[in-house]
């Protein structure tokens, strides 16, 4: 497998995807890293050591290009690297998704993965779901936890009440600028709570769109993004004929 990351100096690749993919590590023969960041190979490299990751055995497989978030960009540089076997897995906001998508159907080769949100609101999404094609494929990280997974596999009983709580220690300061346009309740509640509740219910979810719903959005205090409006927790409580759904994260 040849892998492409798009937006390689994210805080989800510096947490989580560098140390998953070693795991894999066998089935990789490379990996082009992208940013907007001015990294030669050896300063990258650099970085990839720096996140301390156990028995890491991609180092020599990793390769840095820098690039702009922009159509001509992806053209130039990206095209010459992608062939029916590559992977892009893309960890940039949804402003950059429009773009991509009309690359990779343009170049027709390759697979597009975009992780969630897929856009900040509803009309958004409307006008980018036309161009989805069978290149791109949309997933959502939460689904392939462990802990999830065998819940999920493990559970069979009817489900009359359900309680989702995700309430982290960590502040979300490291990641300012992607809270200030998303904020908890986009971030956590139309992807990933749903795609995990969609597991338990399937086609019953439709009921949720009858449902009498409750909704609490705060900020935590001396929040340091610039919009005062950004929710850094939400409490939502739908209550749905006997069923009663209930979704906290912050």
């Amino acid at each position: 497998m040849e892998l492409i990351i798009l937006g390689a100096t994210s805080n989800i690749c510096k947490i989580r995807v560098f140390e998953n993919l070693n795991q894999i590590h066998q089935n990789i023969k490379s990996v082009t890293c992208i940013s907007r960041k001015n990294y030669s190979q050896e300063e990258w490299k650099e970085y990839i050591i720096s996140l301390s990751i156990k028995n890491f055995n991609l180092l020599d497989k990793i390769n840095y290009l820098q690039s702009n978030y922009q159509l001509s960009e992806y053209q130039q540089k990206l095209g010459p690297l992608v062939s029916d076997n590559t992977i892009i897995y893309v960890c940039t906001p949804p402003c950059c998704y429009q773009e991509l998508i009309e690359f990779i159907n343009n170049i027709d080769k390759g697979t597009l993965v975009l992780e969630k949100p897929l856009s900040l609101t509803y009309e958004h999404y409307l006008d980018l779901k036309p161009s989805f094609s069978p290149r791109v494929q949309m997933i959502d990280h939460f689904l392939y936890k462990f802990d999830i997974q065998k819940v999920i596999t493990d559970f069979n009983e009817p489900i009359e009440d359900i309680h989702f709580r995700f309430l982290y220690t960590d502040d979300v300061e490291d990641r300012l600028g992607y809270f200030d346009q998303t904020g908890f309740f986009i971030d956590m509640f139309q992807s990933h709570f749903l795609s995990i509740l969609y597991c338990f219910i399937k086609d019953e979810i439709e009921i949720l769109k009858k449902g009498y719903i409750q909704i609490d959005r705060k900020q935590y205090e001396n929040y340091g993004g610039e919009n005062s409006d950004t929710d850094t927790y939400f409490y939502l409580k739908i209550t749905c004929k006997e069923k009663i759904f209930i979704f906290e994260a912050g």
